[in-house]
């Protein structure tokens, strides 16, 4: 299986990633993406300004078909986030990252071409834009979906949902790599998402609210999915959505014309 080691990265080092592995037991990305910057300072002492640099580079990671070589320049070029990235111009990337050929001390052996820069871009608004029905949805928005996970489904050129569908039979498990309970909660996930209305944000939050199948929205009382859900985004810092009665009214109405009471 693929994985993201920290000694892979440049702008860690192998300084940074033996500290990282003494002080936290740390090896991967994934492994930091998943612990609280606080503690991370508190227990290496690394800057929190350097921690964040290599969070951003996590972050740009999450592009279908990024390498690392390219996440970083992307961080060096002033570009630090997907959706940062997402209102760009490829062209004026391109004069960014040629710039920093020609007047850094950054060396690149392959400059990206346009077309690929285009491809981020592109991927880029797919991940960041609030898509309310359909499957061209990449994979690697899927909350269990980890960039280690990503990069297993790019192997066998599968980036969005839609590619997906047209491997039924992938064993998710040994060919990709997900747990038994994160598969688990992928195809309920993959489930909600049939419902009109409902995106990868409104699903993650009915499953957090322990609504996993589409037998539970249309049997499940209007004012109890909606407490359900609310007790959820009181703990959200910035909520994407605030959802209304107005809202689960018309969630539970597109299950039961879709579904038509079948989970």
């Amino acid at each position: 299986m693929v994985k993201y080691f920290l000694d892979g990265f440049e702008t860690i080092g192998h300084i940074y990633a033996k500290i990282l592995k003494d002080q936290l037991n740390i090896t991967t990305i994934d492994e930091l993406t998943a612990i609280p910057l606080e503690y991370i300072v508190d227990k290496t002492n690394i800057e929190e300004e350097r921690i964040e640099q290599w969070l951003e580079i996590a972050d740009l990671l999450r592009i279908p078909t990024m390498s690392i070589k390219n996440a970083e320049l992307l961080l060096f070029a002033k570009i630090n986030s997907v959706t940062e990235l997402s209102h760009r111009q490829s062209i004026r990337i391109l004069y960014k990252f040629q710039n920093l050929d020609k007047n850094t001390y950054h060396i690149i052996i392959k400059q990206p071409s346009l077309h690929q820069i285009e491809s981020w871009i592109n991927y880029a608004k797919m991940m960041t834009q609030r898509i309310k029905s359909g499957d061209n949805i990449p994979l690697v928005c899927f909350p269990m979906i980890t960039l280690d996970h990503s990069s297993n489904f790019q192997k066998h050129q599968i980036v969005t949902l839609r590619d997906l569908k047209e491997f039924p039979h992938l064993d998710l498990q040994k060919n990709i790599g997900l747990s038994e309970n994160k598969l688990k909660e992928f195809i309920q996930l993959r489930k909600l998402l049939d419902i009109d209305g409902i995106d990868i944000y409104i699903g993650n939050l009915l499953l957090q609210a322990n609504i996993t199948s589409t037998k539970q929205i249309i049997e499940m009382n209007e004012n109890d999915l909606l407490i359900r859900v609310q007790s959820i985004q009181v703990n959200e810092m910035n909520p994407l959505e605030i959802l209304s009665m107005e809202k689960i009214k018309e969630i539970k109405a597109q299950t039961v014309i879709q579904k038509g009471g079948t989970n």
